[in-house]
């Protein structure tokens, strides 16, 4: 079964027996803002060169949110990355809905409603069928592990993994979490990590250190 890189992420993300995203809404929703931008360089959509994010062809892929998003990014002139990264932020909400939307018409979760106090409902997206969430995960280690070689798409999962702090969910063994933080720290110098991703994720780290810094300074701003 074939999964965006969206949904990977979004797998990843998600606590697979509570349903709810062990992220919390920051790293999430620059997380998704990130794998949408990813993901249309995947499909040959976007360019970034010299960080500057440009459309090469915006002909419809039939895919709501990523044809919004071209349409965005088209109609603006040339920005850099970490801003398009802001954009995106903003439409975080439903690029959520739409993935979790995918991945339940696939199968692999389901929608379950849950209550806070008994008084307050929410929506929670457990596991139906683990095959294709194993699969990936057996993918990423073996990867950190040296069984396998990386290609494009898993580099760029990897990167949003470690920028959104989801390494220990990513990789629950102990051995293979420090096998992973070895393989993140020897990527840094690594050719084979196309300068592409690296914008991306150094727009990402931005924008998560911006979030949180107007975070701190509104609580700061109530408090007193």
């Amino acid at each position: 079964m074939q999964l965006s890189l969206t949904e990977q992420f979004i797998l990843i993300a998600l606590n697979d027996e509570k349903g709810r995203f062990v992220s919390d809404t920051t790293y999430l929703d620059n997380g998704l803002a990130g794998a949408t931008l990813l993901e249309l360089g995947l499909l040959n959509k976007i360019d970034w060169t010299d960080n500057i994010v440009k459309v090469k062809n915006d002909e419809s892929l039939g895919i709501p949110i990523l044809d919004q998003s071209i349409g965005a990014i088209k109609k603006e002139k040339p920005s850099s990355i970490g801003h398009w990264i802001g954009v995106l932020n903003a439409n975080a909400g439903d690029i959520k809905h739409v993935t979790l939307q995918t991945l339940r018409e696939k199968g692999i979760i389901e929608k379950e409603e849950g209550k806070v106090l008994w008084i307050f409902s929410f929506n929670k997206y457990p596991t139906k069928n683990d095959q294709p969430e194993n699969k990936l995960r057996a993918r990423l280690k073996d990867i950190v592990m040296g069984v396998r070689t990386a290609e494009e798409k898993d580099l760029m999962l990897l990167g949003l993994i470690e920028v959104c702090q989801l390494i220990d969910e990513a990789f629950r063994e102990k051995d293979v979490r420090k096998r992973a933080k070895a393989w993140y720290k020897k990527q840094e110098s690594d050719s084979k990590v196309t300068k592409a991703l690296a914008s991306t994720i150094q727009g990402l780290q931005a924008a998560i250190m911006a979030a949180t810094l107007a975070a701190v300074i509104a609580s700061t701003t109530a408090a007193t």
